[in-house]
């Protein structure tokens, strides 16, 4: 197991080679800003200046290292692909381990744990840059494997076995996945006690330790991961994923994520025949790679991975199901997997989407319907494995379950068979080969040319599936024939099987060495002349607003690529305010960076090569004391008054539930910023009379303190997104510093979950590790003698 997966990812381990993602490339600004801070400083940043205007670092996603196998891979010097490998390995393992548990022999479990482990959507996970939600996928086998334990056994250990596995789920911040898993636990307890009250083997005491086990199992690993999800609860609260839009006036961030935005990348019952056949559809989206990386044509936006399983893992367990009994695990495995399948449907089929949309808990927050299907891997390779078990055991015995088998079988992979000649020969006419839209968005040359490469991989599929279903049905007649011994069998589907698999995956592994990616952030001529000039202000680039291509250089700039970001900040994109000279004058914006000419007397020419940098003549400085301030009652009333053609930030200030005097004519002092970092910015003032002073910094309200000399004052939301606070006559020193008790009141918590738990299985699993430190002292005696 570990050297076929090793093979797969052989480049990536001995070359430390790495698919070339939009989403892995635009983290390397992060990353190289935390080893830049770690080298510098012993504390953790919690605050990232270079994006937005400035964002929570640990609790945004940003860096927060709680994971303690991160830990150890980074202490390693682990490269991206041994981190892979290892998460493949605990996959394989955790799935031989819950389908021998099950009681499937060697091969077919082998079988099964391959199929899952090197499933097409991980390395499509890898293609795109997301490599956390692999690992949380990796850990799914062995949480239902001792969740299953639990429900059997009641054991405790078993029960902090979860925990603990669970945790290792959390700490990749794939919370959706958790869900997911869970929710497939919850399942197999429903269909496990459904059946046991059937059977009248219903045991209310038993159900209920099972039931208090589980709980208690979720429980103790929410305690294992307070580090990192209470700071990230915190920032929910502020972010675009938990705060109501103010422009939007239902206010659906309160109650989870709007329909629309929650149902985005639903899959079309259409698109079920991919699953048949991968190349379907076009199989991706990369628009980066060559036009057979671009061929998607499917009803979702874009994908840049596939939900193939395999063609042997989809055949055996469709003969799986066909074949058994209404009571047996394979029926309900069955179910799952359509439930499953109709789930991802989103707004396409909404039959059990809505209901979970709208009464389960937490489910509302989540989008990408078609997630869930990352519990297929798991369901069918058990499906396939169980199928395959039987039908050895049957070969072997020749029992009452023979014929049966046999007529299944041989009608499945007829039927595949069959479909697929259809296809070879008369599919390329039956389809159009295009997506809504696309006669307006490409020239006829290039749709035509697009539709070729479409048409291509269509036909490579079909044949795919037809010959690996050819040589399915073949080995499986000399079995029933008697000619090849059901353990060659087993091993001749696992052979199918990797060749199928070699053959998709490597659709999504194009590789470039980790030197070249990172050789795509060179410094431009306008970089250099930016950092050159670099201070306390922030860049504007028009045409590259949404990457973080300038955060790389340790340029600040008020757009960026995030996947959440703070609510506030995000109005102003919405609302367009960033077109706006006064909003763009309060938030430091001294360098606009475009391709364009620009014809407005507040902005010069400062420097031209491929790009033009312009100076903004009116910006304004990190901070500034203003002559009035007039108070707000709303985040609406707030964002409408500084898009207000005559809001002027240098003399005024809109303030959220403003406490002093509103309206009330203020002094206009000076201020020098001594100090600007990450967690603490320090400022020296100077006024002749009370002032109100803002400063050009998001304002984050659990994030952040400010003491004036020495004292606590109140941070104000200024400006909608800035930060205000009122300043007493005379000279002053005032400290803005995160206010990082969450983080460490969190990380104590952790800590102390995970020193208790460590020491609770060790006295669990005393016994077990005395007995196995004896049969090795006896077996190394033995050796000797």
């Amino acid at each position: 197991m570990a050297v076929v997966s090793f093979v797969f990812l052989q480049e990536m381990i001995l070359s430390n080679k790495l698919p070339e993602s939009a989403d892995m490339s635009q983290r390397m600004p992060l990353d190289r800003w935390a080893e830049d801070y770690k080298s510098r400083n012993d504390d953790m940043p919690q605050w990232y200046p270079h994006l937005f205007g400035g964002m929570p670092s640990y609790g945004g996603f940003i860096y927060a290292p709680a994971d303690p196998s991160r830990k150890i891979f980074d202490f390693l010097g682990f490269g991206w692909g041994l981190r892979y490998w290892i998460h493949f390995i605990i996959a394989g393992i955790g799935m031989y381990a819950y389908l021998r548990w099950k009681g499937i022999s060697e091969i077919a479990g082998f079988f099964g744990s391959l199929s899952f482990s090197l499933s097409p959507y991980l390395f499509g996970l890898i293609n795109a840059g997301h490599p956390a939600k692999m690992y949380a996928i990796a850990f799914i086998p062995l949480v239902l494997l001792f969740a299953e334990k639990v429900m059997e056994k009641q054991e405790l250990r078993s029960a902090l076995l979860l925990a603990v596995l669970t945790a290792f789920q959390l700490w990749t911040k794939h919370v959706q996945i958790v869900y997911y898993t869970w929710m497939l636990v919850v399942f197999i307890w429903l269909w496990q006690a459904g059946s046991a009250f059937r059977l009248k083997q219903f045991n209310l005491k038993k159900s209920g330790l099972s039931i208090g086990l589980m709980a208690g199992a979720i429980v103790i690993s929410g305690f294992l991961v307070v580090d990192p999800y209470l700071p990230i609860y915190q920032f929910q609260g502020d972010s675009t994923r938990g705060a109501a839009s103010t422009l939007d006036a239902e206010g659906d961030a309160k109650k989870g994520t709007s329909w629309e935005y929650a149902t985005q990348w639903s899959f079309h019952p259409n698109e079920t025949i991919s699953f048949l056949y991968p190349y379907f559809y076009g199989l991706q989206n990369f628009p980066t790679r060559d036009l057979n990386s671009q061929a998607y044509w499917g009803y979702m936006p874009f994908t840049q991975s596939t939900h193939y399983v395999g063609l042997m893992v989809l055949v055996l367990a469709v003969v799986g199901f066909l074949i058994r009994k209404p009571e047996s695990e394979i029926v309900s495995m069955g179910v799952a997997s359509v439930i499953i399948l109709i789930i991802g449907f989103g707004e396409h089929f909404p039959l059990l989407f809505w209901p979970l949309y709208k009464f389960a808990p937490m489910f509302g927050r989540f989008r990408v319907p078609s997630m869930i299907y990352i519990l297929l891997p798991f369901t069918l390779s058990f499906l396939a494995a169980a199928t395959l078990h039987q039908t050895c055991k049957t070969l072997e015995s020749r029992n009452d379950q023979f014929e049966i088998i046999k007529k299944r079988t041989v009608m499945v992979f007829g039927i595949v068979l069959g479909l697929s000649l259809f296809f070879l020969v008369l599919g390329s006419e039956l389809f159009s080969f295009s997506k809504l839209g696309e006669a307006a968005r490409y020239q006829p040359a290039a749709l035509a040319q697009l539709k070729e490469v479409r048409v291509s991989l269509f036909q490579k599929g079909v044949l795919l599936t037809f010959v690996l279903s050819g040589m399915g049905l073949t080995v499986l007649w000399f079995a029933f024939k008697g000619t090849v011994q059901p353990f060659f069998l087993g091993l001749i589907f696992v052979s199918i099987t990797v060749i199928d698999l070699w053959v998709v995956n490597n659709e999504f592994i194009h590789l470039k060495s980790e030197r070249a990616i990172n050789a795509g952030y060179f410094q431009t001529k306008e970089v250099q002349f930016l950092l050159e000039n670099r201070g306390l202000h922030r860049v504007l680039p028009v045409e590259q607003f949404n990457t973080n291509w300038y955060a790389y250089f340790g340029l600040s700039t008020v757009g960026g690529y995030r996947p959440v970001k703070l609510r506030s900040y995000q109005d102003l994109l919405d609302a367009k305010a960033l077109n706006s000279e006064a909003i763009q004058n309060m938030l430091n914006v001294k360098y606009v960076i475009t391709q364009r000419t620009m014809n407005d007397p507040r902005f010069r020419l400062a420097f031209q090569d491929q790009l033009k940098v312009y100076e903004n003549r009116n910006v304004l400085p990190k901070a500034w004391f203003v002559r009035e301030v007039y108070s707000v009652e709303s985040p609406q009333e707030s964002l409408a008054s500084i898009l207000k053609p005559e809001f002027n930030p240098v003399s005024t200030a809109h303030v959220l539930n403003y406490r002093g005097e509103p309206g009330l004519k203020m002094e206009v002092g000076t201020v020098m910023v001594t100090k600007y970092s990450e967690n603490e910015i320090v400022l020296k003032t100077e006024i002749a009379g009370d002032g109100f002073l803002v400063l050009s910094e998001n304002y984050y309200g659990p994030g952040w303190r400010v003491d004036v000399d020495g004292v606590e004052t109140e941070i104000y939301r200024a400006n909608h997104v800035l930060r205000g606070v009122q300043i007493p006559n005379g000279s002053h020193t005032v400290i803005f510093s995160v206010d990082d008790s969450a983080y460490s009141i969190a990380r104590l918590i952790s800590l102390f979950s995970m020193v208790l738990i460590v020491t609770v299985l060790s006295v669990q699993y005393r016994s077990d590790i005395v007995d196995l430190t004896a049969r090795l002292r006896i077996k190394k005696q033995d050796m000797k003698s």
